[in-house]
Parts: structure tokens; C-alpha cells; sequence
């Protein structure tokens, strides 16, 4: 009984109730002191525990409970390895959550090789668990590894339950969201709309149909497609409000995306105050070092930076960057592009010194990451060329500007605003160098 009660008080299938977590707690208390003799009983009620704790955005609760059923489960005689699988998996996804990716990598490394080990080779837990790697993968940049590990999973979910299901939906947004992060994004908004549409079908509202209207939403912004955008955003907030209340993870998440599409908009005030709502919320709910707090900052400093308020968006934009180095190390893509941003921060208050470093590093992250002639690092390379330009180092930067600012072109086409922006520093160049031909040129383009 008590595992059919959690379940349903879980706010992932229904409205959460403010009493819930006090019931969880005293639950807890119960198993404490009369579980102990019925360890095979007391396993199985802690993973529940902790999954109706992580629903509530309860992490660090979900993570003790779902430990000490791992715990329990490895120290039985007979143990069940697929219990052990299970519990390894679910607290691989704490583990993630919490920004922790290496230990999750493992937790779930150990529950597929259990799974598959003990399971047919065709099986829905094995490619959850595939899945669930192959976002951590995701989350650690090796997009080389994350999609294999997401297509085998997407790929096993179509042939044992057919093209329209959750855990087909569910596979195609965490592959479209890899797609996204490598710049792939007509692919990435196709499956986005494809699960979304097999997810308001049978589900309705449901958090995991706001998850894809925010991939979506984002992803047609990273295309410079606006229109619909802040109707997606604001009803997938309605909805999770509705869902979990005013102060959880997801939560946050919709509070951060909604600010950022306002920022773009140039909506100062009203995103400056939601970031602020978001930051409280995620340290309260995450802890200080998580990457979603990273993010908040980092997002914060953009919209203070645009307000001319560099000394706080500078703070702000370190913050998040140490928080980045911490979880994500020295070499993570995420890394780059908080460089960047440091980088033109920096250029705007004249600290051009500093901001060529930044950009020196972030360029040496993406080349490591995506190549010498990626978009990502042509990005970069673009920035510090027109740092050197302001240096009036223009014979250095003049050949580094020209051949970044064709590699974007060919990604983004002409009409884009990263292809305009890397056009605008090319035009500098030459316009410093004193060739009017040239300047006639690009101009021309």
C-alpha cells in the first residue's frame, strides 16, 4: 500500500500537494524503525521513497533514499542484480541532476552491464538505461559517444514499442537535444515536434510535454525563428506551476528560459527579476555548485551587461564560470561558451588583454571539441579577431576574421545574425587596414 500511495502523490502524474513531502518524511521515520528485519520490503519502499522525493525536486532526500536501497540490495544473499540495476540507475539520475556526471556515468555504466547481462538483448530497461547514459554523455561533451548511445536506444524503443510512444518521445527529445547543442538544429526541431506531438496526445499536461516545449522554443531562437516562441515558454510555465508549485527544479528551468527569450528581446527588467526568481530557487532546491545555478548567473550577467551594469555582470559571469570549471572541468564545450561570453564582457570595459585570453582559451576548447573549421570554433575565432582589431593588430587578425567569418556563413547562411555579426568584424579589418576594395567588398555581400 505504501508504494501505490507514493506513487500517486508523485507531482510527475499529478498536482502536488505542499503536504506530501511532510508524509514522505514521516515515512521515512516509520522505516527507520520497523523495517529492518524485511530487508527485500524495505529496499523496494526506499527506491519509491526517493523517486516521489526527486519528482518533488527533493534531490538530496531522493539521493539518501535511493542509496541506502542500493545498499541494502547488494548486501542481500540472494540479491536480485536487476534490483541492483535499478537502484544503480535511478541514482545515476540524481547524480546527473545534481550536476554530478562522472559518478553518474558510472552508476549507469554498472546498471547496463547488469541489465544486460540478465535481460534479453532487446529490452525497454536496457534502453532506458542507454538513454539515460547517453544524456549524461551529453552533459560530459562526448557527442561522439552520446550518439551512439542515444540512436541505439531511440532505435530499440521504435522496434519493441512502435513509432508513437513515450519512450520513443521521450528518446527522440534527448537526441534532439544533442542535435541542438552540435548545431544541428532543423534536425533537432523536427524530433522536438515530432515527441512533442506524440506527447500532448497521451498525455496532456504533463511535465515532460513542458521539457520538449522548451527544447523546442530554444531551438528556434538558436534559428532566429521568434514568432510563437514566448506562447511555448509561458504555457509550459502555467502548466508546471500547476504541477509541482512555485518552487522546484523544473520550475526554475521554465523562470531561466523565459527570461533568457525576454533578454533577447531586449525585455530588461522583467528578465533581470525572473533570473533572480530562478537563481533562489535552484540554490535552494540544487545547492550553490550545479550547473542550472551557473546558469541563472551566467544568463544574469548577460542581461546586466546589457544594461551597461559591467562590474556585477563581471562577478556574476566568474561565479558561474568557477561553478562550470568545478563540475564540468577544463575542456567541456559549456566551458567555451561562458569564456566567450566573459570575453566580450571584458572587450566592452576596454580590458582587451584580458578578453583576448579568454577568447585564446575558448577557441582552444572548441577546436579540441569540434575541429578547427567548426562554426563553434569560427565563433570564437571571430571574437578574438575583433579584439585584435581593437588592438590595431590588423594584419593578424585580418586572414583569422576572413576564414572564421566563411566558415559561419556556410553553416548559418547569409541572413543569419552570428553570419552578420562575423561579417560586421571583417568589414573592421579592412576598414583599419585602409583597403576600401575590400571594405567595398563585404559590404557588397
Amino acid at each position: 500500500f505504501l508504494q501505490t500511495m507514493l506513487a500517486s502523490a508523485n507531482p510527475w502524474v499529478g498536482a502536488r500537494e505542499v503536504k506530501v513531502a511532510d508524509v514522505l518524511d514521516e515515512a521515512v521515520a516509520e522505516i527507520d524503525a520497523e523495517l529492518d528485519a524485511q530487508p527485500e520490503v524495505e529496499a523496494a519502499v526506499r527506491f519509491t521513497l526517493g523517486r516521489t522525493y526527486q519528482g518533488l525536486g527533493l534531490v538530496m532526500e531522493a539521493e539518501k533514499q535511493v542509496k541506502e536501497a542500493l545498499e541494502i540490495r547488494r548486501s542481500m544473499e540472494d540479491r536480485d542484480e536487476l534490483g541492483v540495476a535499478e537502484a544503480m540507475n535511478q541514482l545515476g539520475v540524481i547524480h546527473y541532476s545534481k550536476g554530478e556526471f562522472d559518478s553518474a556515468d558510472s552508476l549507469l555504466l554498472g546498471a547496463l552491464d547488469r541489465r544486460t547481462r540478465f535481460l534479453e538483448h532487446e529490452h525497454l530497461e536496457i534502453a532506458e538505461t542507454l538513454d539515460d547514459l547517453g544524456s549524461v554523455r551529453v552533459a560530459q561533451g562526448d557527442f561522439e559517444a552520446a550518439d551512439s548511445l542515444l540512436r541505439s536506444a531511440l532505435d530499440m524503443r521504435v522496434r519493441l514499442k512502435g513509432e508513437k510512444s513515450l519512450e520513443v518521445a521521450n528518446s527522440q527529445g534527448n537526441l534532439g537535444a544533442l542535435l541542438a547543442n552540435q548545431g544541428n538544429l532543423q534536425e533537432a526541431e523536427a524530433l522536438f515536434r515530432t515527441a512533442l506531438g506524440t506527447r500532448r496526445e497521451l498525455q496532456g499536461e504533463h511535465l515532460d510535454v513542458t521539457s520538449l516545449m522548451h527544447n523546442l522554443a530554444i531551438t528556434l531562437q538558436w534559428q532566429e525563428e521568434f514568432e510563437g516562441v514566448e506562447p511555448l515558454l509561458r504555457e509550459a510555465l502555467e502548466i508546471q506551476k500547476k504541477l509541482l508549485g512555485d518552487v522546484h527544479p523544473e520550475v526554475a528551468r521554465s523562470v531561466n528560459n523565459l527570461a533568457v527569450y525576454l533578454w533577447r528581446r531586449g525585455v530588461y527588467a522583467e528578465a533581470e527579476s525572473l533570473l533572480r526568481e530562478a537563481l533562489e530557487i535552484n540554490r535552494e532546491t540544487l545547492g550553490q555548485e550545479n550547473p542550472e545555478v551557473s546558469s541563472n548567473l551566467a544568463n544574469l550577467s548577460l542581461v546586466l551587461q546589457d544594461q551597461e551594469r559591467f562590474e556585477e555582470a563581471e562577478t556574476l559571469r566568474r561565479q558561474s564560470l568557477a561553478i562550470d570549471r568545478s563540475v564540468l572541468g577544463n575542456d567541456h564545450p559549456d566551458l567555451a561558451r561562458s569564456l566567450n561570453s566573459l570575453g566580450g564582457l571584458l572587450a566592452k570595459a576596454a580590458r582587451l588583454e584580458e578578453a583576448q585570453a579568454a577568447f585564446r582559451d575558448a577557441e582552444r576548447i572548441q577546436i579540441q571539441n569540434f575541429g578547427a573549421d567548426s562554426w563553434q570554433a569560427a565563433t570564437a575565432t571571430s571574437m578574438l579577431g575583433d579584439v585584435l582589431v581593437r588592438m590595431n593588430r590588423f594584419q593578424e587578425a585580418e586572414p583569422i576574421l576572413v576564414r572564421s567569418y566563411w566558415i559561419i556563413q556556410a553553416e548559418f547562411g547569409d541572413g543569419h545574425g552570428r553570419t552578420q555579426a562575423a561579417l560586421d568584424r571583417v568589414i573592421r579589418v579592412y576598414e583599419g587596414l585602409g583597403d576600401e576594395g575590400k571594405v567595398a567588398e563585404y559590404r557588397g555581400r
